[in-house]
């Protein structure tokens, strides 16, 4: 949660070394909204969100090592 800013997650602005744990969330909401033709999901925790991909790649730090992805954001809904 602490990532999300005016109801968005952009996985380019995170610079911190994330967990194994939040990776695989990330990567999770990602491949479930991916299965669908409006790119929505819901979250384990009930939030609503939209996939937005972005053009480039980006190199998310983990615990585990970096893993190289697109640029994605999660547009939460109110």
């Amino acid at each position: 949660m602490k990532y999300i800013q005016d109801g968005q997650l952009d996985i380019s602005r995170i610079d911190d070394c994330i967990s194994v744990d939040t990776r695989e969330t990330f990567l999770r909401w990602i491949a479930q909204a991916n299965l669908t033709v409006s790119k929505s999901r819901r979250t384990e925790y009930g939030q609503a969100f939209r996939l937005i991909k972005q053009e480039g790649s980006h190199t998310l730090k983990c615990e585990d090592g970096k893993l190289v992805m697109p640029k994605y954001i999660f547009q939460f809904e109110d």
